[in-house]
């Protein structure tokens, strides 16, 4: 039997970063802009693959490439030939939490307005963006998008119209703008870097021979050949034009600063130098502290690929332990992404394969990032154990995520949180270790001794530094300002229609209205088998797609009807999906293409190993 069905190669499951920003304003003739910013995109991958952008500004003429898709996808040597080697080039890669394939939201973001053009890149998210957008849309401001860039973007410009020179508007709307921002911006003679107040997003400096780079980590800056100068501080504005390197810094810094403890456990690069600490030193500081909190008896120390296998290896140096290999990566899979072809085929498919001849007959630790879900956790047990382990300790470095962040990492729901539900040792019953552990928040602190910052950690404790959100933005006329050819409803009708097509191929195959025909013994049966699983898959797709289902016990039924009716009823199931969406039309859909895999005389063990 398939029980507890989920995706589990889906974003729900692992925390995400918002974005990541780059910008260089070029000094030297032999360096080329649209390069650079181009490799400086692909070094920023981990930090968002539903979108990615480049901007350039040539002489005061801007010209951006940007889409929906990886880095590579976008920018083939043809899309790249449309950007001129300009004087200054921002770049962005988009992660969002939204469902939404909006193009409008793509960055970077150009802007031109009554004082000249603005091109910005941002990662982050604006706590009082609601606020700001209502005060905006009545003074007559009309939006493309849900994005933070745009608001940000349109404060400046408003600021713009009665400062005297932009450092002046970029510096009075920091003031304005709450909650967390690392941003760049492609201005028509200079390229501006800014950070907000607390600090909760990377941004650093760099320089590549005589020019100037601001990105989201210093793992860019190395890539590049160039020389990583110093992080941006809280509440700083740097500023490059011809005239050379400026900063400010602003004057309502707040008592405290906060930066995203959880760049160092999972969404920075390793290679990543952040706040004067390196990544790599602080993953692996937080395995030698689970030791000292969790110290097991055990064979091996393995971490999950890719972010465990650091703090594994310090665990292995604290306890004496062997470290080894227990997981194989299929690299060809890569990070879930939100939207497009990556994504398509996903769904019932996992990422990683235990390594039996490590881990059979042996005591085994499994070290992973976070546990958010806890669905992800219970596969990788399940593998481990299939694999012949005798023991799986699971132990984790960080906290229990309990509450929602609200400044620039994916964990919006308090609901979808499973510490926030169930004790650790629930937890652990649930996933199916025979221990599980958790870095203290006071461990987790120390994993950056030596930081010239102070830290964020709202999502384990629920104290915040910063003011969160008092109201959620709903925009009820966003199906009105997205491309027509991507919202939610045209992708939708797709999918449905999609699924006649499938089952249309699968009743072609099966021969089930040619009631003339009696002997069907030349049918091929590898041919329906594969064509049923397929269309099985996609109805599960669009049950996950518009949340239908979360989990699922696959529970075979036979039918009364005959096969031709079955097939009639399946139509019949997909248009009423169609007229009146909802979970109970989407269980008779599935429950009917269930029994139809009974009648063409296939079990649970079959359908099962189909989808391994």
């Amino acid at each position: 039997m398939i029980k507890n069905y989920v995706d589990i190669d889906t974003k729900l499951d692992k925390v995400n970063d918002e974005c990541g920003v780059f910008g260089i304003y070029r000094n030297d003739d032999d360096i080329d802009v649209v390069a650079a910013a181009n490799d400086a995109l692909y070094s920023l991958q981990h930090r968002g693959q539903q979108s990615a952008g480049i901007t350039v500004n040539k002489d005061g003429e801007f010209t951006t490439v940007k889409e929906l898709g990886m880095v590579s996808e976008i920018f083939t040597p043809k899309a790249l030939e449309k950007l001129p080697n300009g004087k200054i080039a921002v770049g962005h890669v988009r992660y969002t939490s939204s469902e939404s394939l909006d193009r409008a939201s793509n960055q970077p973001l150009v802007m031109r307005y009554i004082q000249g053009s603005i091109g910005i890149a941002s990662n982050g998210s604006i706590t009082n963006f609601n606020e700001i957008r209502q005060e905006l849309e009545t003074g007559g401001a009309v939006f493309q998008s849900n994005s933070n860039a745009e608001i940000m973007a349109y404060v400046i410009a408003t600021e713009r119209c009665v400062t005297d020179t932009l450092e002046d508007a970029v510096l009075s709307s920091m003031r304005k703008l709450k909650g967390a921002y690392s941003t760049v911006i492609c201005a028509p003679s200079r390229l501006i870097g800014f950070r907000d107040m607390h600090g909760f997003r990377p941004l650093c400096i760099g320089k590549l021979k005589n020019s100037w780079i601001f990105t989201s980590e210093s793992c860019v800056i190395d890539s590049l050949g160039g020389e990583f100068v110093r992080d941006v501080e809280p509440g700083e504005m740097v500023v490059v034009d011809e005239e050379g390197f400026h900063t400010y810094k602003s004057k309502l810094l707040p008592e405290k600063t906060s930066f995203c403890l959880f760049e160092y456990v999972y969404i920075a690069r390793p290679d990543s130098v952040i706040n004067g600490v390196c990544v790599h030193n602080a993953r692996f500081r937080a395995g030698e502290l689970l030791y000292d909190e969790f110290p097991i008896e055990a064979d091996m120390v393995c971490g999950v690929p890719d972010s465990g296998l650091i703090a594994a290896q310090g665990y292995a140096k604290a306890s004496g332990i062997p470290f080894s290999t227990g997981f194989v990566k299929n690299k060809y899979i890569g990070r879930t992404v939100g939207s497009g072809k990556d994504k398509k085929k996903r769904l019932l498919r996992t990422r990683l394969t235990a390594l039996k001849a490590n881990v059979k007959g042996k005591r085994v630790v499994i070290i992973d990032d976070s546990i958010v879900r806890g669905e992800t956790s219970k596969h990788i047990v399940r593998l481990m154990r299939e694999a012949g382990a005798v023991e799986v300790h699971m132990l984790i470095s960080s906290p229990p995520f309990v509450c929602p962040c609200y400044f620039g990492v994916d964990i919006h729901d308090k609901e979808s949180l499973i510490a926030n539900k169930l004790t650790t040792s629930e937890i652990c019953e649930y996933i199916g270790a025979d221990s599980l552990g958790y870095l203290s928040i006071n461990s987790l602190r120390k994993i950056a001794e030596g930081a010239n910052i102070e830290f964020c950690d709202g999502c384990f404790t629920g104290s915040y530094d910063a003011e969160i959100p008092r109201t959620i933005f709903v925009d009820k006329y966003a199906k009105k300002i997205i491309d027509d050819s991507l919202s939610d409803y045209k992708l939708a009708a797709r999918k449905h229609l999609e699924l006649q097509v499938k089952l249309s191929s699968l009743a072609q195959e099966t021969s089930c209205y040619k009631y003339w025909i009696d002997n069907k013994s030349e049918l091929n049966h590898d041919v329906i088998f594969e064509k049923y699983i397929d269309f099985l898959a996609h109805v599960i797709n669009l049950g996950l797609y518009k949340n239908y289902l979360n989990s699922y016990e696959l529970n075979l039924r036979p039918s009364d009807y005959c096969l031709s009716d079955q097939f009639l009823n399946l139509f019949i199931d997909i248009n009423d999906l169609i007229i009146s969406p909802s979970t109970d039309h989407f269980n008779t859909l599935l429950e009917d293409v269930l029994s139809l895999g009974v009648t063409l005389g296939y079990d649970e063990e079959q359908i099962s190993k189909a989808f391994e």
